[in-house]
């Protein structure tokens, strides 16, 4: 198997046709389009910033990374002779991010982890499977198929596909899950949780968990609907649950 590693030292010198050049400016925002990536994602300040492309079966002749920066923001373009992953060329991205810039992933297809701080990360795919753990003012995701495990602070939470799976564990005040078929495990672990959850499903299933010292107000409407709720629907309480579709089934628990 032939293996190869280009390292982006400090996210300065740069890869361009092949060559290496010098950009004083930082990073703001970091895209990825193309094919096909595994990710392994971080934004640490207490380690160098840095970014590696670890190829795996790698023939030059039918697969490609560029690397090109404009201003503040870098773009990798990832070509495969392998549309999805698969057993051809392989690539994983791997580095460490100055906090509080952009991830914007154009991926078909796309796994692995995002770790850290980040003012925004939007993905657009068409199969998910990420993992994430830490802040951001934004978190979106659109795919056909998305499989992702969310903890931390993400005030805006937003998540589209035909088939979403997701487990979500922190705080944030502004979540919407729209897709065919939707199963969301939710637990919001600020003492007093505000904002809105928005579900809309074919058919969903979402089971929230809350703090005991929670209140929130609820409404479900489905051609076939149920609700097993351990807290009451209070009118005007700071967190508002709006679930809509055919088929649903909707569970909150106070722990």
């Amino acid at each position: 198997m032939r293996r190869g590693i280009v390292r982006l030292l400090a996210l300065t010198g740069l890869m361009g046709g092949g060559a290496a050049y010098a950009a004083e400016a930082p990073i703001e925002k970091l895209v990825i389009n193309g094919d096909a990536a595994v990710l392994k994602l971080s934004a640490d300040d207490k380690r160098p910033y840095q970014l590696d492309l670890n190829k795996s079966n790698w023939d030059a002749k039918q697969c490609s990374a560029l690397v090109r920066r404009a201003g503040g923001v870098v773009t990798i373009m990832v070509k495969l002779n392998d549309k999805l992953l698969g057993s051809s060329c392989g690539l994983e991205i791997a580095g460490n991010l100055k906090p509080g810039k952009q991830v914007e992933l154009g991926l078909a297809a796309v796994k692995g982890s995002i770790r850290g701080a980040y003012s925004a990360i939007r993905v657009d795919s068409r199969a998910v499977d990420l993992t994430l753990d830490g802040k951001a003012a934004s978190l979106s995701m659109s795919a056909d198929a998305i499989r992702a495990q969310a903890k931390g602070a993400y005030d805006k939470l937003a998540l589209k596909g035909q088939a979403l799976t997701l487990g979500f564990e922190g705080s944030s005040r502004d979540m919407v899950f729209d897709g065919q078929a939707v199963k969301a495990k939710v637990k919001l672990t600020d003492a007093k949780p505000s904002g809105s959850l928005s579900l809309d499903a074919t058919t969903g299933k979402l089971s929230l968990t809350l703090p005991k010292s929670a209140t929130l107000q609820y409404e479900v409407r489905g051609t076939a609907a149920s609700v097993d709720s351990k807290l009451p629907s209070t009118a005007g309480a700071p967190l508002k649950l709006s679930a809509r579709g055919q088929v649903l089934k909707v569970a909150v628990e106070a722990d």
